[in-house]
């Protein structure tokens, strides 16, 4: 061959293993498919009579479907094992909170609420620690609630949410028991598994720091990557970057307002406001 057929041989040879890789790749994503898809059934066969589900209601069954299955397999890389374990977790969760899911009712203890949603329109659920008015062991059944209505928030497509922990004027005496933190982060990694975008934490007090250390050791490395401590100025410059101008600046005002020493609890609380799953701003505890 002459030196003009060369490159001509060279690209000709390139195509070719080009054209192997492509199958070869469509061959292993064909097989991960069906892997997970058997993987998939493997999990809501739990439900079946004869095995560890079977004894469930239909309203718990009815929330471990393929969707469910597939978001827990992609939490946990695939592994069965571990997936099946919060699987069960989930399922007997649901079965015995029934009357908090259907009824979503609590005792108001403290201001947490869908406050908005970003630029992808993910849900955002703020809380600030200054309103808190009850015990954290009290106060998990509205944040339960609210990472309810969040999802009830979501539009299609959209599959997460970003958390906000404002934990200015955060009373150490009515959080020094770390168990409500404990089974709120228990029902993140099985009940609302792989629904968390984001978790901020704002202006966390030095005091608090026992706090992260009972519960650090309980948090999964990849959910210990999205949370994010940032101060007040912080906080306000990221959601200014994040979300649409209104909800950025509904996120600010609130904050503001939980700094202003002139304004009482029964003020503040005249202006907590929440966002349905309509896109309405309603009061948050109307």
């Amino acid at each position: 061959l002459g030196p003009a057929a060369a490159p001509e041989k060279r690209r000709s040879r390139q195509a070719s293993v080009l054209s192997i890789f492509r199958r070869r790749r469509s061959c292993t994503r064909l097989t991960s498919d069906e892997e997970m898809a058997d993987n998939i059934r493997e999990l809501i066969a739990l439900r079946e009579p004869g095995q560890a589900l079977a004894g469930l209601s239909d309203f718990a069954k009815e929330y471990g479907d393929a969707a469910f299955a597939m978001r827990l397999l992609r939490k946990h890389d695939g592994n069965v094992q571990r997936s099946a374990e919060r699987y069960k977790q989930a399922l007997r969760w649901r079965e015995a909170h029934r009357e908090l899911i259907t009824t979503r009712r609590f005792t108001v203890a403290g201001d947490n609420r869908v406050i908005g949603a970003d630029s992808a329109r993910r849900p955002i659920l703020y809380m600030c620690m200054r309103n808190q008015l009850l015990p954290g062991a009290q106060g998990l059944d509205q944040t339960l609630v609210c990472m309810l209505q969040a999802l009830d928030n979501m539009p299609p497509g959209v599959q997460t949410a970003t958390h906000v922990w404002d934990l200015h004027g955060m009373s150490v005496r009515m959080n020094m028991n770390p168990a409500p933190v404990a089974q709120m982060l228990q029902a993140s990694e099985a009940y609302f598994a792989d629904r968390m975008h984001q978790l901020i934490v704002i202006d966390m007090p030095r005091l608090a720091g026992f706090l992260k250390d009972a519960v650090w050791p309980l948090v999964p490395e990849r959910t210990r990557q999205k949370v994010k401590f940032l101060t007040a100025r912080e906080a306000q410059a990221h959601f200014a970057g994040e979300c649409p101008a209104e909800v950025a600046g509904r996120i600010a005002g609130a904050m503001d307002q939980n700094r202003d020493k002139q304004l009482s609890l029964e003020a503040r609380r005249a202006s907590w406001m929440r966002v349905d799953a309509r896109g309405d701003l309603v009061p948050a505890f109307g």
